[in-house]
C-alpha cells in the first residue's frame, strides 16, 4: 500500500481522538467542572499509555498492524460512545481513560508500519509525510469538534465522532489486507526483557533525545502564553505567535527529506537541537512582538524537525523484530517526560521566575545536541 494511502488512514484514525480532547474540555466546563478537573481529564489521555506503550509495540511486532489499529479504533469509538449514553462528569473520566489507552495501539502500529515501508533511504520521506498527516488531523479535528458542538451540542458530537471512528476502524480492517502481517523476527524476542533495549547505547541516546524534544514542545506551548501575558501581549497576539511556530514546523517537515538526504539524519537532528536550544535562550531577552515572532518561527523549524527524526532514528536503531517495542519505549519515555517536566519546571518557575525555565530547557536541548555530535564524531573515527 502506498505511503499516501496509509497516511490518509492515519489522518482519519486520529480525528476522533484529537476532536475528543477539545470536546471533553468544553463538555466538562458545561457540566460545571473547574480547571483542576479539566486538567485531570486531559492528563488521563496520557496516563495509561505510559504503562501500555511498550506492550502495544510488542503487539504490533508480533501480530502486525491491521488488527492492533482496528481494535485501537474500536476502543476509541467505545470511549466516545460512553458520554453519549451516560451524560455526566464521571463518564468523561471513563471516556478519556479508554480513549487514551486504546489510541496508543493505533499510534505505535502506524509508526511501526510507516517505518517498515520501502528502503532505509525512503524512511525519512515517509516519516516526514506522516508528520504532515498528523499536523493535518490536528488542524481538522478541532474544527469538526467546534462546529459540531455549536450546531448539535456536546452529546450529539460524541455520537457523531463514535460513528466516524468506528467507520474509520472498519475501513482500515478492510483496506489493510495487503499490508505485511508482522515482523518475521518478532517471535524470537517474545520472552526478552524490554529493559534489554536500554543496553543499546545508540537507541538509549535517541530515546532520551526524543524526550528532551517533547519537553521543549510542551514547555513552549505551556510557558510562552504565560510569558506573553506577563509582558502585556493580547490573547490574539499570543495565538498568532503560536501559529507561526506551528507553520514553521509544517514547512520544515515538507523540506526535511531533501535536507536529510544532503546532510544525514544524525547531523540534521543535532543541528535542530542546537538551534532549538539557542532560541530558548533568546526568548526571555525579547519583549518585542516582531522579534518574538521570528524566534518562535525559528524554534518551530528546530523542534518541528526533531520530532519525526526522533521517530525515524528510534526505528533505525531498534533490533530487528523489535521496532514496535522500541517505538513503544519511546512513547513511554515521552509520556513520563510530559507528566514530570511540567511539575519540575513549574516549581522552578514559581521559585525563580520564567527566565530559568527557558534557559534550563535550552541547556537540555543544546547538551543533547552536543552529546549527539560527540557520539557521531567517535563513530566516524572508529570507522575511518
Amino acid at each position: 500500500m502506498a505511503i499516501y494511502s496509509i497516511v490518509f488512514f492515519l489522518i482519519i484514525s486520529q480525528i476522533g481522538m484529537k476532536a475528543s480532547r477539545v470536546l471533553v474540555t468544553l463538555y466538562a466546563i458545561e457540566l460545571g467542572a473547574d480547571s483542576f478537573i479539566v486538567g485531570i481529564l486531559i492528563s488521563l489521555y496520557g496516563f495509561f499509555p505510559l504503562f501500555l506503550a511498550v506492550y502495544a509495540g510488542k503487539t504490533s511486532d508480533r501480530f502486525g498492524f491491521r488488527y492492533p489499529i482496528f481494535w485501537g479504533q474500536a476502543g476509541v469509538a467505545l470511549g466516545l460512545l460512553i458520554p453519549y449514553l451516560f451524560p455526566r462528569i464521571l463518564s468523561l473520566f471513563v471516556s478519556a481513560s479508554i480513549i487514551g489507552a486504546a489510541f496508543i495501539f493505533c499510534q505505535i502500529s502506524f509508526h511501526n508500519l510507516i517505518g517498515s515501508l520501502g528502503t532505509a533511504g525512503e524512511r525519512t520521506r515517509n516519516y516526514s509525510i506522516m508528520s504532515l498527516g498528523a499536523s493535518t488531523s490536528g488542524f481538522i479535528a478541532p474544527l469538526i469538534a467546534g462546529f459540531s458542538i455549536d450546531h448539535f451540542g456536546h452529546t450529539a458530537t460524541y455520537l457523531y465522532l463514535f460513528i466516524f471512528t468506528l467507520a474509520a476502524g472498519l475501513s482500515i480492517l478492510t483496506c489493510f489486507k495487503d499490508v505485511a502481517p508482522r515482523s518475521p523476527q518478532a517471535e524470537k524476542h517474545v520472552k526478552k526483557n524490554t529493559a534489554d533495549l536500554l543496553k543499546n547505547k545508540p537507541l538509549r541516546q535517541i530515546l532520551i533525545t526524543s524526550g528532551i524534544v517533547i519537553a521543549g514542545v510542551d514547555l513552549f506551548a505551556f510557558y510562552f502564553p504565560i510569558y506573553g501575558h506577563s509582558i502585556g501581549f493580547s490573547a490574539s497576539l499570543i495565538g498568532i505567535i503560536l501559529s507561526l511556530y506551528a507553520a514553521a514546523a509544517f514547512v520544515i517537515r515538507v523540506i526535511m527529506p531533501a535536507i536529510v538526504k544532503k546532510y544525514h539524519e544524525e547531523t540534521v537532528l543535532t543541528a535542530s537541537l542546537m538551534l532549538s536550544g539557542t532560541t530558548f535562550l533568546l526568548f526571555p531577552l525579547f519583549k518585542n512582538a516582531a522579534a518574538l515572532s521570528l524566534t518562535a518561527f525559528i524554534l518551530g523549524l528546530g523542534l518541528g524537525c526533531g520530532q519525526p527524526l526522533a521517530i525515524m532514528l528510534t526505528y533505525n536503531r531498534a533490533p530487528v523484530g523489535r521496532s514496535g517495542e522500541a517505538l513503544g519505549m519511546r512513547i513511554t519515555v515521552n509520556k513520563f517526560i510530559q507528566i514530570s517536566v511540567p511539575i519540575i519546571f513549574g516549581s522552578i518557575g514559581n521559585i525563580f521566575g520564567l527566565f530559568p525555565v527557558f534557559w534550563t530547557n535550552a541547556v537540555l536541548l543544546m547538551g543533547s545536541g552536543y552529546i549527539g555530535r560527540k557520539s557521531k564524531n567517535k563513530e566516524s573515527k572508529a570507522t575511518s
